[in-house]
């Protein structure tokens, strides 16, 4: 029995036992919590390691983005590494890995996102992930390497696509598929099919963009000039490690680790891993 395994959110609870009962009474008004939903991430606890862990920030700064207070922290001393966290994640959880990177002489950059850890806001998507991200680039990069767990993932890619921060890029767990993203969060919520194509329209009016054309194996086909480590746990129950597969699939420039028992989020605590993601950090880049 895994103890450091985040217990299910009392809201999400009630939301998977409500969400079939409104789509049969009002499925316009499913239709639309569907797409809140979406958008809105559970606040989990922060664990009292994390807590603790937070004493050691040598800066933190508040960047104010989009009517929201973005809480950034600097570890170390050195060449620039930015961490980026996942859906419902927070800094804290590169608490094994930053340690790793600042005694090595590097400095470390990560940040609560908006709706995230100790930053504002109720809801989030993921190119406000890829735009703090460009953001935090004006000040603080070009980075020597940019690692990025779940969502952060893709957003780092997007952003490294639009941006060109780094040549060197780390995507943990990263979820690239958007039919199956779409399949996974249904069923997180105990949704029907039916329910996806307004929230498809609606991010289509966010962001100007579909939604496919926003997942990690259609952006990485714009990618150039980058060094992409993939690694992935293939019994990750929240994001199939086929979702990895699929990018380095479509990047020759890509090496694909995949690990045996770690899940989603231990992943970021694992030493070996640690030290295969530093290692892709820390070497010489190739030109091309």
């Amino acid at each position: 029995m895994n103890r450091n395994k985040p217990k299910t959110p009392l809201i999400l609870k009630v939301i998977q036992k409500t969400f079939p009962v409104v789509e049969k009474v009002s499925p316009q008004l499913a239709e639309r919590w569907f797409t809140k939903l979406f958008t809105s991430p559970f606040r989990y606890p922060i664990p009292e390691p994390e807590k603790a862990f937070f004493k050691t920030v040598e800066k933190e700064e508040t960047l104010n983005w989009n009517g929201e207070e973005v809480k950034v922290y600097q570890w170390g001393e050195g060449k620039p590494i930015l961490m980026v966290h996942g859906w419902m994640g927070r800094a804290g959880q590169f608490r094994k890995m930053i340690p790793a990177f600042t005694k090595e002489g590097y400095k470390v950059i990560s940040f609560d996102a908006i709706a995230h850890g100790y930053s504002t806001g109720k809801s989030t998507h993921m190119l406000e992930f890829s735009q703090t991200i460009q953001e935090l680039g004006k000040q603080y990069g070009p980075f020597e390497a940019i690692i990025g767990h779940s969502l952060g993932g893709v957003a780092c890619l997007h952003a490294t696509i639009v941006a060109k921060l780094t040549k060197k890029l780390v995507m943990l767990g990263s979820p690239s598929v958007g039919e199956d993203i779409l399949s996974d969060f249904r069923k997180l919520i105990n949704a029907s099919e039916k329910n996806i194509p307004y929230m498809l329209e609606r991010v289509q009016d966010l962001t100007g963009q579909s939604f496919f054309e926003l997942s990690g194996i259609a952006l990485v086909k714009q990618l150039r000039g980058v060094e992409l480590l993939l690694v992935h746990d293939k019994q990750d129950k929240q994001v199939s490690f086929l979702h990895s597969e699929a990018v380095h699939a479509n990047y020759k420039d890509s090496e694909l680790i995949l690990t045996e028992g770690l899940g989603h989020n231990r992943i970021l605590k694992d030493k070996e891993v640690i030290k295969k993601v530093f290692a892709h950090a820390h070497q010489e880049t190739i030109e091309a």
